[in-house]
């Protein structure tokens, strides 16, 4: 969750970013961008507030724990104010009031100490709110332990072979450590990680609606190792389903012979074709890049239907005795 001021017209971007940065270097902090290769988004260090410039400008700051509410909003709003010589109006989107008509910063301050208060809580709100994905439910990180994959969201097919083998043992000898790790959370979040259908069903409810992207292709910090974690907790239920089943690495061929190629997948599928092997790692980039809440509900369920597959071919199409009926009628007519 952030804490947000939304302003009400499109920026002369240079004029805001030299405006910003000389307010931040005046107390002592510095606007850096956020990315390498991309316009539009910045940081103000040391202070964690985010500036996104696209046809707006937004001001942000986690409401994290270990935040001090008051110098957050002090920081935020003298940030804000600033912007009231380029004609720029901000509006507290948390409070839903002009900053303009805020004299006492103790108001927003209660405001974020609140939210705080709320991603702390073990069970989020019986409804999300309407724009999930812009205002994901909070998510409490209290006790979770991130996952730092061997090269990150790398494809395995563009690794060397030492590295895609490093990653495979490194993910091998830590799955019953993620599971746990995911267990916490969910159990955070109020309810238990399982293979039981209620359980999964709590899951995939919960990754729709808290799963929070940067509005730039990018999952915020976390979102990544949890998929990483359910990936290896789908994976790891399916081994014990289907005793042989196992985790593999395919690495001979090149990446256009070979399906999967220095992937690490579940291996040993002897009836489902057109591949022996399953990524379940593979959906995990592509989530970045949705921005919907429905389509993130097609890349989650697609990937824990592995609890539940089977190792058969699809069944052989018979046609219900009205096409059948159907068809014969039209070989008469013929």
């Amino acid at each position: 969750m952030v804490y947000r001021i939304d302003f009400d017209k499109v920026p002369d971007a240079e004029a805001v970013v030299a405006e910003l940065a000389a307010t931040a270097a005046a107390a002592g902090a510095h606007m850096v961008p956020a990315f390498e290769d991309r316009a539009g988004r910045y940081r103000i260090e040391p202070w964690d507030i985010t500036v996104d410039m696209d046809w707006q400008v937004h001001l942000s700051i986690p409401t994290r724990p270990d935040a001090d509410p008051a110098s957050a909003v002090q920081r935020l709003y003298l940030l804000a104010r600033d912007l009231d010589s380029l004609g720029l109006r901000g509006v507290d989107r948390e409070l839903g009031t002009p900053i303009s008509s805020i004299t006492d910063l103790d108001i927003p301050t209660a405001e974020f100490t609140a939210q705080i208060e709320k991603a702390k809580s073990p069970v989020p709100d019986a409804v999300p709110p309407v724009n999930t994905d812009r205002v994901p439910w909070p998510t409490n990180w209290d006790g979770y332990t991130p996952f730092e994959r061997i090269a990150g969201t790398t494809p395995g097919s563009e690794l060397s072979a030492d590295e895609a083998l490093a990653r495979f043992e490194q993910i091998t000898s830590s799955i019953d450590q993620r599971i746990t790790e995911l267990g916490k959370l969910t159990r955070a979040h109020g309810f238990d990680l399982s293979t039981q259908p209620e359980d999964v069903k709590q899951l995939t409810d919960w990754l729709i609606a808290s799963i929070e992207d940067d509005g730039y292709g990018q999952l915020r910090p976390h979102w990544d190792s949890v998929l990483y974690d359910v990936a290896m907790f789908v994976g790891n239920a399916a081994i014990k389903r289907i005793p042989y089943l196992y985790w593999t690495i395919p690495t001979k061929g090149t990446r256009r012979s070979t399906p999967h190629f220095r992937e690490t997948v579940i291996g040993g599928f002897k009836n489902t074709s057109p591949s022996t092997t399953d990524d379940v790692f593979r959906d995990v980039g592509g989530m970045s890049a949705i921005a919907y809440a429905g389509a993130r509900e097609v890349f989650i369920n697609k990937r824990l239907q592995l609890l539940t597959k089977k190792d058969e071919p699809l069944p052989k199409f018979v046609p219900s005795p009205e096409l059948q009926d159907a068809l014969s009628r039209t070989d008469d007519e013929d």
